[in-house]
C-alpha cells in the first residue's frame, strides 16, 4: 500500500542538484498540518515517512518532529520513533 503524504511533497519538489551539495539535511516530517496532537495512525505514517526518507536519501542526517498530548504536554512515548 502507497500512502500520501503533505510532508513528502515538498521533498519530492527538491531540486536534483541538491543532494550533490556537501550538506547534510534535517527533515521536518508530519502528517498534516495544524496541531501536534496526532492519533497512532498519523504517529504511524510519521514512522512510515522516516523510513521512506531514509532510503531515499542518505544525506538526511535526521528528522525534526513534534508530537504533544491534548494537555499540551511533551508526547514523549511518540517522540521515542
Amino acid at each position: 500500500m502507497v500512502r500520501a503524504s503533505p510532508s513528502l511533497s515538498p521533498y519530492k519538489q527538491t531540486p536534483s542538484y541538491l543532494p550533490s551539495l556537501p550538506v547534510r539535511f534535517q527533515i521536518m516530517v508530519r502528517p498534516r498540518p495544524g496541531d501536534f496532537v496526532y492519533s497512532p495512525s498519523e504517529i504511524e505514517l510519521v514512522t512510515d515517512e522516516i523510513d521512506l526518507l531514509q532510503s531515499l536519501q542518505p544525506s538526511i542526517m535526521g528528522v525534526v518532529l513534534g508530537c504533544l498530548l491534548p494537555d499540551g504536554r511533551v508526547d514523549i512515548d511518540s517522540t521515542r520513533l
